[in-house]
Formats: C-alpha cells, sequence, structure tokens
C-alpha cells in the first residue's frame, strides 16, 4: 500500500510514450507535471512511501523497488524468523562451537551472536545464525585450513579491509537487479533513449557504499582478501548485497553518460539529488558530452 495518490514526474526521453498514451499533454522533456501514483511509468525512480503490510511503518522508496514485489514489508517484520534461542544453542553446539551469547541477546535469526571455535579460542567470532547454518565451516580460521590459503592480507602495509578487491567479483550478484533495471526501460538510456553500451547507474546509492556497510559490520570486521573467503562466506555477503539492493533505485545510462556523471560528481559521495540536478542539466542542454 502506497501512502500517495498523486506524484510530480518530469517528461523525459523515456516515458514520453507512457503518459502519452495515459492521456496526459505532452509539453517539454524536463518539464514537470503530475499524474496519478496508478499510471507511474513501470520503471520509474520516483522516491514514494510505502506502507508495511504487516505493521503499518512507512518508507520513503523507489517505486520501480516497490512495483518489482507488488508490496512493502519492513526489515524488522521480514527478519523475524520462528528461531528460538534453544534452537540457537543447538545450531552452534552440535557443530563443536561454543555459544558466547545470552537470551537476551538472541532476538531472531538475524541477531549477531558471539562464539568460540575450539581450535581458535583467542579469536574473535560472530555471526547471525541464518548466515551461520549455511556456512560449511563455522569458523573462517579454519577455514583457512580447509581451503589451503595462507593468512594474510590484513598484515599487509597497504591493507585496507579487501574492500576494493572484492568489489568487482560480488557485483555478479547483482545480475539479476541489473537485468530487472535495463528491462523496465526496455534496454534504452534514461536520459539519451539510447540501446548502445548500457551500465545501470546506482541511484540513490552507490555500490561501493554498499560494500563498505556490509563490510564494516560485526561478522566482517577482519575483512580479508578476495582469495582468503570461502565460497559460503562469498555466498552470504553476496546475500546482504541483494538485501541492500531492495532500497536501492537504478537507471539505465549509455557507458559516456555514466563515466561523464561520475567524473563531475565522483564515484563514491554522489548523491540521488547530484544525479536529478544531472539530469535537469542535461535535458535542459547545459551539460557538453565528454567525448
Amino acid at each position: 500500500m502506497l501512502v500517495e495518490e498523486h506524484v510530480e514526474v518530469t517528461w523525459g526521453t523515456h516515458n514520453k510514450q507512457h503518459y502519452l498514451s495515459k492521456g496526459y499533454t505532452f509539453t517539454k522533456i524536463g518539464n514537470p507535471f503530475v499524474v496519478k501514483i496508478e499510471e507511474l511509468f513501470p520503471g520509474s525512480t520516483i522516491r514514494i512511501n510505502a506502507i508495511c503490510s504487516i505493521c503499518g511503518i512507512t518508507k520513503e522508496m523507489g517505486y520501480f523497488n516497490y512495483m518489482r514485489k507488488g508490496s512493502y514489508t519492513c526489515r524488522k517484520c521480514k527478519t523475524t524468523t520462528p528461531y528460538t534461542y534453544e534452537q540457537a544453542l543447538e545450531a552452534f553446539v552440535q557443530r563443536g562451537y561454543t555459544p558466547l551469547f545470552t537470551r537476551d541477546d538472541f532476538k531472531t535469526g538475524a541477531s549477531v551472536l558471539k562464539y568460540q571455535c575450539p581450535s581458535h579460542p583467542d579469536e574473535p567470532l560472530s555471526v547471525t545464525l541464518r548466515i551461520f547454518n549455511r556456512l560449511k565451516v563455522g569458523c573462517r580460521f579454519c577455514g583457512y585450513v580447509v581451503t589451503g590459503k595462507a593468512i594474510s592480507g590484513s598484515a599487509h602495509c597497504n591493507w585496507k579491509g579487501g574492500v576494493s578487491r572484492l568489489a568487482l567479483g560480488l557485483r555478479k550478484y547483482i545480475n539479476k537487479w541489473k537485468l530487472g533495471i535495463l528491462a523496465a526501460y526496455n534496454y534504452k538510456c534514461y536520459l539519451s533513449g539510447s540501446n548502445q553500451h548500457l551500465q545501470v547507474h546506482h541511484v540513490n546509492k552507490q555500490f561501493s557504499k554498499i560494500l563498505e556497510e556490509i563490510m564494516s559490520g560485526s561478522y566482517y570486521d577482519k575483512a580479508k582478501a578476495w582469495g582468503e573467503y570461502t565460497q559460503e562466506e562469498l555466498d552470504a555477503i553476496g546475500s546482504k548485497i541483494v538485501e541492500a539492493h531492495d532500497d536501492v533505485s537504478g537507471v539505465p545510462l549509455t557507458k559516456e553518460l555514466h563515466k561523464f556523471f561520475h567524473k563531475i560528481y565522483g564515484t563514491k559521495r554522489c548523491t540521488e539529488q547530484d544525479f536529478n540536478q544531472f539530469c535537469r542539466d542535461y535535458w535542459s542542454g547545459a551539460l557538453e558530452e565528454d567525448n
């Protein structure tokens, strides 16, 4: 369920035919106009207020992401599981680990729980029960031995947490998200309408920022280099990346326009407001494309 009944959008090459077919009168590319929420362009990145189907709280999110699921369930309601404290204890004990968490520490399967490995008693370990149940090797230090990888990376003078080395390999987990964005825009650039050399731009949150937030979490405090992660750990990180993209809006841009945007606004601190300004400047002719 959505709060708004009407929203303001702008005319663009990507949505012109859609709104004309709905009976709206075209004025000029870049001009604002008001539409009914149910008549929005299917791939619209407009921010709307969705109501959680369980608890009723509201959250601002992208219209495309809302329509992709057909409803909205907040993160708190979504992570509530039927797991009990006793089941959590049993999961760790059965695999030979010592639980270091109390009943108060355990709320849901998404609660971060501390535990101890008998082979590495001095190494701090923490993980959510959901992730722990998916790991073949419950201790990452034991994982080094199993995979034959030496413990390295963090001791290097240039170590930065492994985020930059992970970024390229972990992007494969958002391929489905990218394909959904491209299909929603009929495989055409949001700005130019071109169907050549398309890339998907993260509108309201950059991939690098998403990855940094995940890697700074409790379970990944001591991030490793790409080759030191087990496949189970990579899949667990990938799962978090996919989940984070539920709240991320994206649009197709040609490779040239995508590069041009980041040349102006950077790659790490650019915002949705920056992108909106870039669109206005492009449609008004104020920008000269970087050739």
